[in-house]
Parts: C-alpha cells; structure tokens; sequence
C-alpha cells in the first residue's frame, strides 16, 4: 500500500492598508494567491488571517489577526488545537512594514525547529540569519518608501493650500460637491449659526433648533456639540485655510484665499475664533507641561453635563457653561 501523503498545515496571511471600494477584494485576491502556492508546494491551509484596511507602517495601528497570527505560530497551534506550522503570504511587505514587527514574526515562526514560510515566489528559510538579514533589509527599504510617500503627500498638500485649492474627500458641509459652490440650503444655515453665536447665542441653542429642522451632516448623521464647534471654527467659512493648526499665509503672511465661495466675512470668522478660543482650558504636554493655559470664565465650565432626556430615552450629555 501506497503510504499516506503527510498534511501540512499552515495559515494564509492576507493584509491591504486601504481598501477604497469597500468589498475586500484585495485581500480576497491574495488569500488566493496564497491558496495556489500551497497546492504547488505541497501545502494545506488550515486558517485565513485577514488584516483588511489597515496599515502595517503606523506604529498606532493594531493588527487583531497578525496578533492573533503571531500567538498561534508561538504555540504551534490554533485556540482550537489545530496544528500550525507554517505560512503564507503574497511578500513580506503584506506581512510587516516595520523592523519591529519583522522581527516579531521571525521570533514566532521559528520558536520551534522545522517551521515554514513561503511568499510567491516560493520559500524562505528564516532559520538562515541571510535570509533574515536581507527580509529586515526589505522591511527598512520598505519603510523608506512609505516615508517618501509621506513627505510627497505633504509636500502636494500644502502646494494645494497654497494655492487655494480644496482637498480632496467628502464635500464640506455648506458646499456643493465641486467643493467650491455654495449650498443653496446649507450655507443659509452655517451663516446664521455663525452670526448667532458672535451675538452670544450658544451651540446648544443652535443645535436644538438644527434637530428640529433635521438638519443633517454630509454623512447624513445628527449634529453634536463638538461637531457644529469644529465646523464653526473653521477658517474655510471665511475663505482661508489651516494646515497643521497654522492658517496658510503667502509670503507676505497674508492669510491664502481660497478658490471656494466664503459663507462670512474674515472679520467675523475672526470673532469667532477669539471667542472659542477664550474658551480653552490647560494643553497639557506627553511630558507634563502645561501651554497656552486660559482660565475658564465660569465654574465647572468643561464638567458639568446636560442631564435632559431626549425623545429614545437617552441622556443629552452636552457641555454645559455658565
């Protein structure tokens, strides 16, 4: 009798840092990728890790599966006892965009002898310390690229803001969808809260009056406190523009006008921007200092919460001032 074939089992490793049309079909792609070079190599995939639209470069980014990856490929095992003593993956860069994470992974994989890895091109010995050297060589010109990317993508954002020229995304609320032409229902509505507010009406008065009409954001979600602040606040409203916290200014340090259709004048967004700023309480530092420090003019300003119930039985929980 023929002996039996010997399974091996290893997991498809599959990640794409943004997934614009919203259908995973990038991932989806790569897990079959992987699944036709396992057949090739003689390999059984026992688990699909999947990491969809998320960066593998931010260091703030969590990546549940390849965790969850990196604890069984430890253990030699899936949660479920399944044995585990490979993977796969479309390159290295699906796996790790960082040394750090590289090199959590190679730790994981060879914790125990006889562990496989294999990308497209086929396998990978990662006991080989030259093998290791040049995937963490890939890593840090990997790394090297994105930063490039970066620093481009600044670089073409702030010549934008210098010209004037709207960003990109979802239109702003009070604009149309060119970005540049005012709203006929919505820019009505931005000025008079700006107005409003400049002759001391508060937020929450706006906004009462906002869920009453069921007005709505861009994204087609109820007003909050913060968000109608923030959008009061910002120097488009006037025709300028900030970047990094900074209003853009030309040479001169004249504010940039903006190629879009402004909803107030300068003069008042100006008022508007000293009268919240007023407002500030202390920045506090990573390292503890405090900075641009303001004394809030009424007590328990920045504590106390509304209390009211709203119509679904919620709490309001808007701030409250004196």
């Amino acid at each position: 009798m023929l002996e039996e074939a010997r399974v091996i089992p290893v997991v498809s490793y599959a990640r794409i840092s943004a997934d614009i049309a919203r259908d995973a079909h990038g991932v989806e792609d790569q897990h079959k990728i992987n699944a036709e070079t396992a057949a090739r190599l003689g390999w059984t995939i026992v688990h699909r890790y999947t990491d969809n639209d998320l960066s593998a470069a931010k260091t703030t980014v969590i990546r549940p599966d390849f965790e969850a990856m990196l604890r069984a490929l430890k253990a030699g095992h899936m949660p479920d006892g399944q044995p585990v003593v490979g993977v796969l993956a479309v390159a290295d860069d699906r796996l790790t965009r960082r040394a750090g994470d590289y090199e959590r992974f190679v730790d994981a994989l060879t914790y125990d002898e006889g562990r496989l890895y294999a990308d497209a091109m086929g396998p990978k010995n990662l006991y080989s310390e030259d093998v290791e050297s040049m995937g963490l060589f890939g890593v840090v010109i990997s790394k090297m690229e994105v930063r490039k990317m970066q620093r481009r993508a600044r670089s073409s954002h702030r010549s934008r803001a210098q010209r004037g020229i709207p960003v990109g995304g979802k239109r702003p609320f009070g604009w149309q969808a060119d970005k540049l032409t005012l709203h006929p229902d919505e820019a009505p509505l931005f000025a008079q809260a700006a107005r409003d507010v400049i002759a001391g009406k508060s937020l929450h008065s706006i906004l009462k009056e906002w869920f009453d009409a069921d007005v709505r954001t861009v994204h087609g979600n109820k007003w909050s406190s913060r968000a109608l602040k923030l959008a009061l606040w910002n120097p488009r409203l006037c025709g300028w523009r900030k970047l990094n916290g900074e209003l853009v200014r030309d040479e001169t340090g004249v504010p940039v006008v903006g190629l879009w259709e402004p909803i107030i004048a300068p003069k008042e967004w100006m008022a508007i921007d000293a009268l919240f700023s007023s407002r500030l309480g202390p920045n506090i530092r990573a390292d503890g200092s405090v900075t641009d420090y303001r004394t809030p003019h009424y007590l328990l300003t920045g504590i106390l919460r509304c209390g009211k119930p709203r119509e679904d039985g919620t709490i309001c929980n808007a701030p409250l001032r004196g």
